[in-house]
């Protein structure tokens, strides 16, 4: 009988030290919260990591399709007119000599994009967004209508990326095109050629990320991000190098003051800097704390100040 009740008890007191108790259990808890909180910010690094790996891939892609219609012009994409509508050469729109349209619309053949490039609903064209115009850590491809700035109640296919226009500090680099010293110029005003940019391809910048505001950047348009991809030659497609690039930004609203130098900068949602395709069609990441005189130089295609992008 004795040994009975003794065999129960042992039994008893393993069955018990096979459970958790509650001490115990908010222990694991705590640990696991503890690996879960170290472990977020590599997570959330390796994302960006992709993120920004991914808007390299779309600078290099627009890089190559300038080299193309290089190739195929032996000149360079524009930044179109400004404030205008596509202009048509008989059936087939205009090339960079007589197209209003900037050269986010001229080189879209050399990004597998014939299709829309030659459709002929300009509504259509400017309201269909291209995967390659945006960086994904800022946003999704986006197409935006209204709000305080808006250009037109049409929708536009808006991009994150514009053209090297110089190293201009106005804020109406159109209206002052003969002092622009950059790659994409006004249309109309000759043509840019390789052979042109004298302190050579791989220190003249040619796309780069814009400096947006955060704000407004999926609900309404902004004086610079209202013409979308196909505007014309103004801040939505093209940035000044007279300004050193700086983080996106957070501002309720912009006035007449306020968008200088905002929306002429190049900038970026990455950490420590903006992303640029070279002329030679290289990608490289720009430190938001890069000398301003060492930018300007990077800008002017013919300032014969050539300096090296590389550790910048």
């Amino acid at each position: 009988m004795c040994s009975d009740y003794q065999a129960f008890r042992r039994r008893r007191l393993v069955l018990c030290r096979s459970a958790f108790t509650l001490v115990e259990l908010l222990v694991v808890i705590a640990i696991i919260g503890v690996l879960v909180a170290l472990l977020l910010p590599a997570v959330q690094a390796a994302r960006e990591a992709a993120r920004r790996t991914h808007c390299a891939n779309n600078l290099k892609q627009i890089g190559l399709a300038f080299q193309v219609d290089h190739d195929t012009y032996n000149a360079l994409p524009n930044g179109g007119e400004f404030a205008a509508t596509r202009t048509w050469c008989g059936n087939s729109p205009c090339n960079f000599k007589t197209q209003a349209w900037s050269w986010g619309y001229q080189i879209l053949p050399f990004i597998e994009q014939q299709q829309l490039w030659q459709n002929k609903d300009d509504e259509l064209v400017a309201a269909t967004p291209v995967g390659a115009y945006f960086c994904p850590s800022r946003r999704p491809p986006t197409v935006l209508a209204g709000g305080y700035w808006a250009s037109t109640h049409l929708p536009r296919a808006q991009a994150d990326y514009a053209g090297n226009g110089g190293t201009f500090t106005h804020s109406t680099p159109w209206l002052d095109w003969g002092k622009v010293d950059g790659v994409v110029i006004r249309m109309g005003n000759g043509l840019i050629n390789m052979a042109k940019l004298i302190d050579g391809t791989s220190n003249t910048l040619l796309v780069g990320e814009k400096r947006m505001n955060l704000r407004f950047m999926l609900t309404d348009q902004q004086p610079d991000d209202n013409d979308g991809y196909v505007g014309g030659y103004q801040d939505d497609v093209v940035r000044s190098g007279g300004y050193p690039p700086e983080a996106d930004h957070d501002v309720p609203k912009y006035t007449l003051q306020s968008r200088i130098p905002g929306t002429l900068q190049f900038g970026s949602s990455h950490s420590g800097g903006a992303q640029f395709v070279m002329a030679d069609a290289s990608v490289h990441l720009i430190s938001f704390t890069v000398d301003p005189e060492t930018f300007r130089r990077l800008a002017s295609r013919n300032d014969g100040e050539a300096v090296s992008v590389d550790g910048l």
